[in-house]
């Protein structure tokens, strides 16, 4: 057998139909994009892959390149050779042969067995990723809430939140006894210093939150 397909999109035997497209892609786009390669060679290459995705999506004529391939793996293989001619002239007996059909038995097993290993690994692979890119993203939601809030607290004296406060501050009169002019303007510039006071340590906890929040995400590496 001329090439393995397999080995040409660098994916395992096992590879479902969307893994074998995706494999295509990223194969025709390294090769579009290696500039060592001569115009000719690239051509050529890409014929390669396309012949490989015509192969290797089409499930009639993929089962019959596996069968092709299995077939030309047993006979480079220096072993089986062995084997095989020893069975054919008699020098060894069907034990000989059942020996090496459990031998190959096991060695497919083995291949399986990784292969499903890898899948395992890949899978875990993007899970982690998704967990991260909802965490970047959970984050990022965090960030724009404090900063609007922050906006909020930083912009406490549009007219709305002046009107509410002097509102306040009138009720407050109304309902307290009177009193000196100057004890009362001391008092309201007393209110008016410590809910100042309050707005600004309360901007400074979400601006410290903030900073953490994003120290984090480039640690992460997030962007």
């Amino acid at each position: 057998m001329a090439q393995d397909l397999y080995e040409l999109l660098d994916i395992p035997e096992n590879a479902n139909e969307p893994w074998v497209r995706r494999a295509v892609e990223l194969k025709r786009k390294a090769i579009e994009a290696d500039s060592s390669l001569s115009g000719k060679k690239r051509e050529a290459l890409l014929l390669a892959v396309d012949n490989a995705a015509e192969v290797l999506t089409n499930p009639r004529h993929r089962e019959n390149y596996d069968q092709e391939l299995a077939a030309a793996k047993s006979r480079s293989n220096p072993l089986g050779r062995i084997l095989l001619w020893l069975v054919v002239l008699g020098l060894v007996g069907g034990g000989g042969f059942a020996a090496y059909s459990n031998m190959q038995a096991r060695e497919k097993e083995r291949i399986q067995a990784e292969q499903e290993e890898l899948a395992a690994a890949q899978a875990a692979v993007a899970r982690k990723v998704e967990m991260e890119a909802k965490a970047k993203k959970e984050a990022e939601r965090q960030v724009e809430a404090l900063r609007a809030q922050q906006n909020a607290i930083a912009n406490s004296t549009d007219p709305e939140y002046e009107k509410r406060y002097q509102a306040s501050v009138r009720a407050r009169a109304a309902e307290a006894p009177q009193e000196d002019p100057d004890e009362k303007e001391k008092r309201e510039q007393n209110a008016q210093s410590a809910e100042k006071r309050r707005l600004q340590a309360e901007l400074d906890r979400q601006r410290n939150y903030v900073q953490q929040v994003e120290a984090e995400r480039r640690r992460n590496g997030w962007r």
